[in-house]
């Protein structure tokens, strides 16, 4: 005879914990009982087994709807068995007190659930992260009872319009994770910016440069009938600073000598067009942009040089490599602008810049 009773009701919207107090008999050749119990959401577990006879010695198992163990207490004599588990996933559990020595024993077998706020389920409820560039983490599960977190954040701030972020997904305690995993990162119109999938149990690593702004953070169980995982999120983002300015009008000064002068900067997304403004007599011009620090260019660049009604005067590109240069031009006296362009999602680069004078 099926000997499960309800430790609560099988509502899958109960998630306000439990606390029982159970009594029971257990004999040699006797059923052993079973306690049910489900969770409609993720939650803290405590069974405590005592009471029992001298001579006896009885376990605790937990197991769930497969009859596999999930966690068991199996302390010699008659001691007290305990089961914890901080973070049991939803699901349906069955609760066993189990008699290894002895014809019979009564016990005392003490519940007690409480359930764990689940992040937001919809963007309008998303959890707020505070991201910096030291990495934030959190754990959190996904599955049939929950198939979707939601996480916002915020890149960028004034004078930077652009973002580095990097997440991490893996398992808990750098262990695998239990089934396949999407992870979707959103604009503030929710729109797909990147999306990843886990193949397989191992976690990953992304890399997004994005424009200052709200983004939201989405995580699936890719098979929600199938897969449910525990999982930790990792976040960090770094503000790109904008040195230099995005119009003509608004361009950094820079003076120029026959010097170099070397400057570090970024264009991408969010910050398109970096514009550097300067005054020279008559002089022979040099201009070289390279990666930063003299590496080559991941991406994607345009350089021109205009005079102070805007015409282009010069004009050198490059889908990346080596770097570009204006090498040997002779400038009338006046007021010149360098500007940097691309339509790459990053690319940081060094410029230096010449201006030698000439009679």
């Amino acid at each position: 005879m099926d000997q499960a009773r309800n430790l609560i009701p099988l509502f899958p919207t109960d998630r306000i914990g439990i606390q029982k107090d159970i009594r029971g008999l257990l004999e040699k050749n006797g059923p052993t009982p079973r306690f049910r119990v489900r969770f409609a959401a993720r939650s803290q577990f405590s069974a405590l087994l005592s009471h029992t006879r001298r001579d006896t010695n009885l376990n605790l198992e937990l197991r769930d709807d497969r009859g596999r163990l999930v966690a068991a207490s199996r302390r010699l004599a008659n001691r007290p068995d305990h089961i914890q588990i901080a973070q049991l996933a939803p699901g349906t559990y069955f609760v066993q007190p189990v008699l290894a020595r002895g014809k019979w024993s009564r016990f005392r077998l003490r519940v007690q659930t409480t359930p764990i706020p689940d992040v937001g389920n919809l963007p309008s409820t998303a959890r707020t992260l505070e991201v910096s560039s030291t990495p934030f983490s959190l754990d959190e599960f996904i599955g049939a009872e929950d198939r979707d977190d939601y996480y916002r954040f915020t890149v960028g701030s004034n004078g930077s319009p652009t973002g580095q972020v990097r997440l991490g997904l893996a398992g808990l305690n750098g262990d695998l994770l239990n089934g396949n995993v999407t992870v979707t990162i959103r604009n503030s119109n929710l729109n797909v910016v990147q999306r990843r999938t886990t193949a397989g149990r191992i976690g990953f690593n992304l890399d997004e440069t994005l424009p200052a702004g709200t983004y939201f953070v989405q995580v699936q169980p890719a098979q929600p009938d199938r897969d449910q995982t525990h999982y930790r999120l990792s976040l960090a983002a770094t503000s790109i600073a904008d040195a230099a300015g995005n119009t003509p009008n608004a361009g950094r000064e820079v003076s120029l000598s026959s010097t170099p002068t070397l400057l570090q900067d970024f264009v991408g997304v969010g910050d398109l067009q970096d514009y550097y403004r300067f005054t020279v007599p008559k002089s022979q011009f040099n201009l070289r942009l390279t990666g930063l620090n003299g590496n080559l260019l991941n991406g994607e660049i345009t350089v021109r040089l205009r005079n102070d009604v805007n015409t282009i005067i010069d004009q050198v590109n490059t889908n990346g490599g080596a770097g570009v240069a204006i090498e040997n031009r002779n400038l009338a006296p006046g007021s010149y602008v360098v500007q940097v362009s691309t339509s790459a999602k990053s690319v940081p680069y060094s410029l230096s810049l010449v201006a030698e004078p000439r009679a």
